[in-house]
């Protein structure tokens, strides 16, 4: 009779799996998207996504992961647990190391699955990196947290030290982005003021009103958070200065300069109280001992989600001009498959597997996404050394000098168009 029931058992158990197997493998093919916006978005969220368990996971980690993984025999000597090896009482843990791993591993599968559609995309699997497996983009992100927590912790450290480098390449790609959301905000004020005016037959100043309200606010919050760095801070001063130089001399040249088509004062604020939160950024990166204001990460989150979204529904730095139209018109065939592998694109985009879509600019968005990753990590768990003030001080320069350039670009290279 017990083996009857252990039989019984054990088909009912081999079935159930079977049963729950498919339904996750239908559950991760699940998700299309059909048009840029939809494909950004989508980046956009997994973002959010991460960060939301990169929060998560930091908040109360020993009693997220370490209470249910640590009694495994062997456990505590790999991955977080491991943080509490030095610890004298084994009812007390190293809230601050528990903090940093967690963190490291959550943006860590992040980045590492924003580098997978990437690579798909360039491997010739644009269609399904770009649109497709839209519910199993966010499943790996957790599933990949739960592997790492068997790699050492040291794979980690590295990864936290290689970000605070490399997150420079976020910090740059985000202020070309702030600059184009200032270029499509300004633009677009200006045609509801010309609309206005045609309707009214009259000049109505109310819109220019609110770009010059705008653009004083930004200028004076800069202007007064220069003076209160100038007050707080004793040391390593000359990055302010070299960003408020640049900041206002740009700004000028944006709209007195016949040279500078683009300039306006709203983008030239954006950039000038930007480039003072970096200054900020670097001179909390100098290792003297000070502690950082919790508040920090948030402002720091809420620019770089202001950034992205703002790139979602911009028009992609100018890569993609045709942002609102369908990416993809049908569900993919044999024949696209193969027409995608095998036919050369046309510039600028590809009709391949279901339609016609912008390659470069899902290649584009996706390495921004991986870069903010990183960038998001080193503003949950930032360190402090001279060498992270260097790289910080090089954003606030790169930045201030790449809007220079986009305000000169149209005339240094009348024959591109941006």
């Amino acid at each position: 009779m017990g083996a009857a029931v252990g039989g019984l058992g054990a088909c009912c158990a081999a079935c159930a799996g079977g049963a729950l197997a498919t339904c996750c493998c239908k559950v991760a093919g699940a998700g299309r998207t059909d048009t840029t916006t939809a494909t950004r978005m989508l980046l956009v969220w997994l973002q959010v996504f991460t960060t939301f368990l990169a929060l998560v996971c930091s908040a109360h980690p020993w009693t997220w992961i370490g209470y249910w993984f640590c009694w495994i025999p062997g456990f505590d000597k790999v991955g977080p647990c491991y943080c509490d090896n030095d610890m004298p009482d084994h009812n007390v843990h190293n809230e601050q190391c528990w903090m940093e791993q967690m963190i490291y591993r959550a943006e860590f599968s992040g980045c590492c699955v924003f580098l997978f559609v990437l690579l798909l995309c360039v491997s010739g699997c644009s269609d399904t990196a770009a649109h497709g497996y839209a519910v199993l983009k966010f499943m790996m992100v957790p599933l990949l947290i739960v592997a790492f927590l068997f790699v050492p912790n040291d794979v980690f450290n590295f990864y936290g030290n290689a970000a605070n480098i490399l997150s420079s390449i976020f910090v740059i790609a985000q202020a070309l982005l702030l600059v184009d959301v200032g270029y499509t905000i300004n633009e677009k004020i200006m045609t509801q003021h010309t609309a206005a005016h045609r309707r009214q037959l009259h000049e109505d100043p109310t819109w220019k009103i609110v770009i010059l309200v705008i653009s004083g606010l930004l200028f004076l919050g800069s202007v007064i958070g220069s003076i209160f760095l100038f007050v707080d801070f004793n040391q390593s001063l000359w990055i302010v200065v070299v960003a408020l130089v640049l900041s206002i001399g740009f700004g000028v040249l944006s709209v007195t300069c016949a040279w500078c088509p683009h300039g306006n004062i709203l983008t030239s604020c954006i950039v000038m109280a930007y480039s003072i939160w970096l200054s900020y950024e670097a001179l909390l990166s100098v290792n003297d001992g000070s502690s950082r204001p919790t508040f920090i990460k948030w402002i720091g989150l809420a620019i770089a989600a202001f950034s992205l979204f703002g790139s979602a529904f911009g028009n992609g730095l100018g890569l993609n001009n045709a942002a609102a139209e369908p990416m993809i018109t049908a569900q993919p065939t044999n024949d696209a498959a193969k027409a995608e592998e095998g036919a050369a694109a046309p510039t600028g985009g590809e009709a391949s597997e279901g339609g016609p879509f912008n390659k470069m600019d899902f290649i584009l968005q996706s390495s921004i996404h991986a870069a903010c990753a990183l960038y998001i990590t080193t503003e949950l768990a930032p360190f402090q050394s001279w060498l992270a003030f260097t790289f910080r001080s090089m954003n606030v320069i790169g930045a201030l000098l790449l809007f220079g350039f986009t305000l000169f670009a149209p005339k240094i290279f009348p024959n591109r168009q941006f």
